[in-house]
């Protein structure tokens, strides 16, 4: 009775607080721990500096929360693939460093992008400084800049001895790997077989036009050099009926003799 009484209520009361603060913490932890960052403690049903106790808590969720929201968004559009504007709201401490090293990331997302960009437009003079000795892309990028410059290099060497009329250089293609080397070695291929019919035709363009009448040519060519080949084998029948005798030189002409005989008849 009296203040023995007053005593018991005021313990169970603060035992049914203490209680209603442990499952509400129970259940903040819960969903937390399941990735519900939103959740807030419902301070309703206490009292006093229980209330007060748990508002502080939702306050240090909340200091939290954005900054966790805000860093999980950004790295989520890097994921994407886009290029997300850099993080301009300020933090305190660890998250003002995670926030600095996200916007360095940010940066070096927009180089990367700004290379791959170069080279996709033919702009092989651009590369990346490697900011450590364990830069990986940096140093994989520039790997690959550089042995496409080789592929170009070599190219363009092949077109300029073909223009001087070096017809006997091709392309290096040990010093390429993957798909650059057969690249390369296409492109060898491409000229070996351009080169086959054009070394047999002007060797025989070189005889006829010396007054030789060789064989006819028998290689099989294609397109435009099988035309090139029956033209040439037309031109070895005409000087073969020449040197036989089927035809003969009037004025500027050579005609054939039974067309003359026939015209002096």
């Amino acid at each position: 009775k009296g203040d023995y009484n007053v005593l018991k209520h005021a313990c169970n009361d603060l035992g049914e607080q203490i209680r209603s603060v442990q499952r509400l913490l129970d259940t903040l932890h819960a969903d937390i721990d399941n990735g519900r960052i939103e959740t807030r403690i419902e301070t309703g049903t206490l009292k006093g500096d229980f209330a007060g106790m748990m508002r502080d808590v939702n306050r240090v969720l909340d200091a939290m929360g954005h900054p966790i929201r805000d860093l999980v968004g950004y790295v989520t559009q890097l994921a994407g693939g886009e290029l997300p504007e850099k993080l301009i709201r300020p933090y305190q401490g660890d998250f003002q460093r995670m926030k600095d090293g996200l916007n360095a990331l940010r940066s070096r997302h927009a180089e990367i992008l700004h290379l791959a960009e170069q080279v996709a437009a033919g702009n092989l003079r651009v590369s990346l400084d490697e900011r450590s000795n364990r830069d990986v892309t940096s140093r994989t990028l520039n790997a690959m800049q550089q042995a496409l410059q080789m592929v170009l290099n070599e190219v363009h060497r092949q077109v300029h001895a073909i223009r001087e009329g070096r017809l006997g250089i091709r392309g290096n293609a040990v010093i390429a790997n993957g798909c650059w080397r057969e690249l390369l070695m296409d492109m060898n291929t491409v000229i070996d077989t351009c080169m086959t019919p054009f070394m047999v035709l002007t060797d025989y363009v070189n005889r006829i036009s010396a007054g030789d009448v060789p064989e006819k040519i028998t290689e099989e060519f294609r397109g435009e050099f099988n035309s090139v080949r029956q033209t040439l084998n037309r031109l070895i029948d005409d000087r073969a009926s020449q040197k036989t005798g089927c035809f003969v030189f009037y004025g500027d002409t050579w005609i054939a003799r039974e067309d003359v005989r026939r015209f002096v008849q």
